[in-house]
């Protein structure tokens, strides 16, 4: 990996391997493909299943605090919340990561 990014990623040593600067910096990024990877797989299986109904649900900034939980418990307690995605500046986010908060 590191030929192919150019720069050291891993700085190896007698007790073990760590991290460089890029490395801690591409591994952020290497996540985020990752996540990505999820996500589109997500996307696709949900197209391919259109039986399930879908909707988009979006709030002001802050009002989210205010709907989202009471929607959620809605949702979870009727068993109509199958997928649960939330769209940040930063891209998609899996529903476990906002169930966390």
């Amino acid at each position: 990996m590191e030929i192919e990014v150019g720069v050291p990623l891993l700085e190896r040593r007698a007790r073990g391997i760590e991290l460089t600067p890029a490395g801690r910096v591409f591994l952020d990024y290497a996540r985020l493909a990752l996540l990505q990877v999820e996500t589109a797989g997500e996307a696709a299986r949900r197209v391919a299943r259109p039986e399930k109904a879908s909707f988009v649900l979006g709030f002001l900034i802050g009002h989210e605090v205010v709907w989202l939980p009471e929607t959620l418990r809605i949702l979870l307690s009727r068993k109509l919340l199958v997928a649960l995605w939330r769209y940040l500046e930063t891209g998609l986010v899996p529903r476990g990561a906002v169930l966390k908060g």
